[in-house]
């Protein structure tokens, strides 16, 4: 979401709403929950997608209320993550790095999204070293998957 965001501010020099960032948070949680389990769900997340679209429209929210809300789905994916990491602990005794690392990336989002939030004085130095640490994890996640073998510690 952040190229189409920068691709925005340059040809039009105003930021995108954050409507946008809401309904790109909303789609990343569908394509984090989606399995193949989840088909005969698929209603529900279309309905939820539709229900958030109206509420985006008739809310007409700040900054801070959508702020709020992506928090609070980043949160949801965060306790995913979670969960997942457990399981995996549970199953196969062995830290698998790719979760530790997965969860310490939506650690720094939520942690960014929250600071942006209360609108730290301090921010632009945080800002600058999260997303430094960011690019190196996107490295990191562009060349390790899931489901590749040699991750567990």
């Amino acid at each position: 979401m952040d190229p189409i965001a920068l691709i925005y501010f340059e040809i039009f020099k105003n930021t995108i709403s954050i409507e946008y960032y809401l309904i790109c948070a909303y789609l990343l949680l569908t394509s984090i929950l989606w399995n193949k389990n989840s088909s005969k769900f698929s209603y529900l997340f279309i309905l939820g997608g539709l229900c958030l679209e109206l509420l985006l429209l008739v809310l007409n929210l700040n900054i801070k209320e959508g702020l709020l809300l992506i928090i609070f789905i980043q949160l949801v994916i965060l306790f995913t993550f979670l969960k997942a990491f457990v399981v995996d602990y549970a199953a196969n005794s062995k830290f698998n790095f790719f979760y530790i690392t997965l969860i310490f990336y939506t650690l720094t989002v939520i942690t960014k999204l929250f600071i942006v939030l209360i609108g730290l004085a301090d921010a632009t130095a945080f800002f600058h070293f999260t997303t430094i640490a960011q690019i190196f994890l996107g490295f990191y996640f562009s060349i390790y998957r899931e489901d590749k073998t040699g991750n567990a510690v």
